[in-house]
């Protein structure tokens, strides 16, 4: 879900190149508004935030799931 970046993020994200992900933008109503949207448009039971301060390592869900 971007909320309104204005960095590129709609360039870089334009076609994903994988099916199960999407690219949701909004104008910039805040996180909030923006997870909510997220939310709403899922597609899954699973549900994986990953803010543009963050580091998502290789094995992050795998690890998470077996806690």
């Amino acid at each position: 879900m971007d909320d309104g970046s204005t960095d590129g993020t709609d360039r870089d994200w334009a076609d994903p190149g994988d099916p199960r992900i999407r690219y949701l933008r909004t104008e910039h109503r805040g996180v909030s508004a923006a997870r909510n949207l997220g939310i709403w448009q899922a597609r899954s039971p699973w549900i994986a935030f990953l803010d543009s301060d963050d580091t998502w390592l290789p094995n992050k869900l795998e690890t998470q799931l077996a806690s």
